[in-house]
């Protein structure tokens, strides 16, 4: 309506009284706005505010040639901002060279250059930009200096430097990429949107938020194959390169990546091709369903074995889908009673100590009878009772899957797998 309003008064007026508007907004701007007005003019960039690409382009050499850095600080407190008594060091980058204003107006920009559909513009520009790495140096009045990684736009956010959250630029990134289908196929834009997608930037985005965009009808099935590749050739090189490795910070790099992956892949399988499949599957039940998707991700995952190297955040989709919820809400398990009891929770929620995308199923079932709850979405709370039916002695493949109708027993999954255990959920 606004648009439709402003062009109705353009029509109005003449060539005159256009020009005489022009120049007075322009009188009115501050110093230091006027050269983005007139490359705004000529057509030079569309937003005013915006970096030119020359300028990025500049600041992008700059940062990878250390020219522009950060700044590690840390002191040690004895107490406080409040005077509670605390015992340990704080730590910090600094901004020296008003790096992350300059991103931050990039930022905007593209969330703007989207508007004007400019899509060709912000992919490019976000191409080379969110994978940005900026050196560490010593601050001269820290008290130590432990750590010169890289510093990188997500540690950025998490210190309050970005003034859009990541999940917004990444979003960003992939609608750019997604508006430029036109211009590639389906395979060419799966590999793209997967290096986008397993950029840290994107840790929060997921390829569910296409669902509703024109795509190449083949798109999440080359995506969901190239990952499957991805994921093999890495579980190949993690045990070659780390078999004799307990533990080591590259290993957890390498990990962190891998699960990463992961977690794309869940993402396609249960909420992108599922979504597909509703069209042609309408007179399919849930359950029947949700057991099929369950026995392709068993293939896909290509798990040793398949039970008990589960984690409960593989339980929880298993869980979502049994019952035909659509995994939008946050959850956790609770394990035990009294003062043994322990709860995990979803990993985004991040400061809870027990995450349940690192507790196996194996750490969990020791003995038939054994019972332990599942609760989604705090605000409905969604209650579940998981009990282990059985041990088995023998190993087994097949897996079933059953209903059974009563009272307290409205939706029941009964799962056999190679570690030997049958387990249920009751609502």
């Amino acid at each position: 309506m606004f648009i439709k309003l402003v062009e109705e008064q353009l029509d109005k007026m003449s060539e005159t009284e256009k020009d005489k508007w022009i120049l007075e907004q322009a009188k009115l701007l501050e110093e230091s706005k006027q050269q983005g007005f007139l490359m705004s003019l000529s057509d030079e960039k569309k937003i005013m505010y915006m970096p030119s690409q020359r300028e990025i382009e500049e600041f992008c050499e700059k940062v990878e040639s250390g020219e522009i850095y950060t700044e590690y600080e840390t002191h040690y407190y004895e107490f406080d901002d409040n005077g509670r008594y605390m015992d340990d060091w704080k730590v910090w980058h600094n901004d020296p060279l008003d790096a992350f204003p300059f991103l931050n107006r990039i930022f905007r920009g593209c969330h703007d250059l989207l508007i004007l559909n400019e899509y060709k513009a912000v992919a490019n520009i976000l191409d080379r930009v969110c994978k940005l790495e900026f050196k560490v140096v010593e601050s001269p009045v820290s008290d130590d200096f432990e750590d010169d990684s890289p510093f990188t736009l997500v540690h950025a956010a998490e210190e309050g430097l970005l003034s859009m959250s990541i999940s917004d630029i990444g979003a960003d990134w992939v609608t750019a990429c997604v508006k430029l289908v036109d211009s590639c196929d389906g395979l060419e834009l799966a590999k793209k949107l997967i290096d986008i997608f397993e950029q840290p930037i994107c840790k929060k985005n997921s390829p569910s938020m296409l669902i509703g965009e024109e795509l190449p009808n083949d798109l999440f099935s080359h995506m969901l194959n190239i990952l499957n590749a991805k994921i093999l050739d890495a579980e190949a090189s993690l045990n070659n390169m780390f078999s004799k490795t307990v533990f080591s910070h590259e290993k957890f790099l390498y990990e962190k990546k891998l699960e990463r992956k992961r977690e794309i892949l869940l993402n396609i399988q249960f909420k992108c091709l599922e979504q597909k499949q509703k069209n042609h599957q309408q007179k399919v039940s849930i359950l029947e369903a949700s057991w099929k998707q369950i026995k392709e991700l068993f293939g896909i995952l290509r798990y040793e074995q398949i039970g008990d190297q589960f984690t409960l955040k593989e339980l929880h989709y298993l869980i979502q889908k049994s019952v035909g919820f659509d995994m939008d809400h946050l959850y956790y398990f609770q394990i035990g009673s009294g003062t043994s009891q322990r709860r995990c929770y979803a990993p985004e929620c991040e400061d809870e100590i027990w995450q349940a995308d690192t507790v196996l199923l194996a750490e969990l079932l020791s003995y038939e009878g054994m019972q332990f709850g599942y609760l989604f979405d705090s605000g409905d709370e969604w209650n579940f009772q998981i009990t282990v039916e059985r041990i088995l002695n023998e190993h087994t493949q097949e897996c079933e899957i059953s209903e059974v109708k009563g009272e307290d027993r409205s939706s029941m999954v009964a799962i056999g797998s190679k570690m030997g255990i049958e387990w249920y959920i009751y609502e």
